[in-house]
């Protein structure tokens, strides 16, 4: 019985990854914005823990580098800020 629950986890997580963008998206005010957040969440929200985690901690990794190669440029490190907050959302 707990072998089927265990197996089942990631089927369960994605699936709540596609109501949740299906949710945000009907809910968006903008085109732009439902776009987003569609592109956002069928690649992140929608993919299984395996994927998704290592995903999000090499975007991370590519905002820190962004932000190392632009000389400190405020707006390329705002972003780092930004990903992690999104990683502490989800």
């Amino acid at each position: 019985m707990m072998n089927l629950i265990i197996k089942n986890v990631p089927l369960l997580s994605t699936g709540y990854g596609f109501i949740k963008t299906a949710r945000e998206v009907y809910n968006s005010t903008s085109t732009v914005g439902a776009v987003t957040t569609a592109v956002k969440g069928i690649v992140l929200d929608c993919s299984p823990p395996v994927v998704k985690y290592p995903l999000k901690c090499s975007i991370l990794a590519l905002q820190i580098g962004l932000c190392v190669s632009s000389g400190g440029n405020p707006v390329a490190c705002s972003f780092i800020f930004s990903m992690m907050e999104f990683m502490i959302d989800d």
